[in-house]
């Protein structure tokens, strides 16, 4: 399950990128929003 996580947070951080790089604010928002749930997801512990 930690690879899937890590993979996530991956994803996120590329969406990221390409928000600044498209220089959006409701983009960049939104990114940050995804790459913040991403790493919360990350530290919950599994059950």
């Amino acid at each position: 399950m930690k690879g899937i996580k890590i993979g996530i947070v991956g994803v996120c951080v590329s969406l990221l990128g390409i928000a600044f790089a498209m220089n959006n604010f409701i983009a960049i928002c939104g990114a940050s929003i995804g790459l913040l749930l991403a790493f919360v997801g990350y530290f919950v512990k599994d059950k």
